[in-house]
């Protein structure tokens, strides 16, 4: 005769120690509070935080042999589309969300740290990148094609006659770097610039 309680849903009420082989969870269900081994898809490693559902399964109908398969909480991204997909932690805000368009969006509420052997970005259309700073740190950094340097440098928000614009591939950062001093130096000459 199969239990009946062989499936519950249970609340996750304390993550145990996440050195296991196996990583774990404490759990309440049926009013008792007992512990699981938590079940996720290959290659997806997470931490539940409290008071998240979770179905519980007794295995081979043993009580004291359990596991818990995570379902979410009411703090999830809500509204999505046929299709959509969010991979979130729910307790920073921080997100990967798939849209039903085709858009990637992700959110990161603090820093982004990348490691990586090399990174190549190839965009159809224009790449914009918006920053308040950008520091680029790099032994050797090389530029193809032309660059212009345009409203903006300098200038007190006065647009030059003409942007200036690097017509031959620059070998290196620093000839941009002296081209753009170059180009200020004139705009201040000229009274625009500061």
């Amino acid at each position: 005769m199969s239990d009946p309680n062989q499936i519950k849903l249970g609340k996750v009420t304390l993550n145990t120690s996440d050195e296991e082989s196996i990583p774990g969870l404490q759990l309440t269900y049926l009013g008792k509070v007992a512990n699981a081994a938590l079940l996720l898809p290959y290659g997806l490693t997470a931490r539940p935080p409290n008071d998240t559902l979770c179905l519980v399964i007794n295995i081979g109908g043993q009580e004291e042999n359990r596991i818990a398969i995570p379902l979410g909480t009411a703090k999830r991204k809500k509204g999505l589309k046929d299709g959509e997909t969010v991979i979130e932690n729910q307790i920073t805000g921080s997100f990967l969300y798939m849209r039903e368009d085709g858009t990637l969006e992700i959110n990161i509420p603090e820093n982004l740290e990348t490691l990586v052997k090399a990174i190549s970005i190839k965009a159809s259309g224009a790449t914009v990148l918006e920053t308040t700073k950008l520091t680029i740190t790099s032994p050797a950094t090389e530029t193809s094609g032309s660059a212009k340097i345009g409203t903006g440098f300098g200038c007190n928000g006065k647009t030059p006659q003409g942007a200036a614009t690097l017509g031959a591939p620059a070998t290196n950062l620093a000839t941009v770097i002296t081209l753009a001093n170059n180009i200020r130096a004139a705009l201040i000459a000229n009274g625009i610039g500061s």
